[in-house]
């Protein structure tokens, strides 16, 4: 006997792109950050505004509560770190942490 299915929603392909890419422009925003908080603005600046924008793109990650104040932190102190600032490391870890994120099966 054939048990009843629900047929799972079609997912747009726009919506898959948006989804896949939203991790990499979290990172590309959070390392703008870190560009413009170059030099010896970034030491304070950079603290305040990197855990500003890391609190505001943590659920981008799906990060709640806890993790989301830990993102926030390492945001701030991301974009303080002198040096920092050439490397796209927040750009690489958002595709790094897409890639890694088990596929959904679609049927």
């Amino acid at each position: 006997m054939p048990q009843d299915e629900t047929p799972s929603p079609v997912v747009p392909a726009w919506w898959r792109v948006v989804s896949a890419l939203m991790p990499i422009g979290a990172g590309m925003v959070l390392d703008a950050v870190d560009l413009i908080t170059m030099g010896p603005l970034g030491l304070t600046a950079g603290l305040a505004l990197g855990a500003v924008v890391g609190w505001w793109l943590a659920p981008v990650f799906g990060l709640r509560g806890r993790r989301r104040w830990i993102a926030a932190v390492l945001a701030g102190a991301y974009c303080a770190i002198p040096g920092t600032e050439v490397l796209p490391m927040a750009t690489v870890l958002g595709a790094v942490a897409r890639f890694i994120q088990p596929a959904r099966r679609e049927e």
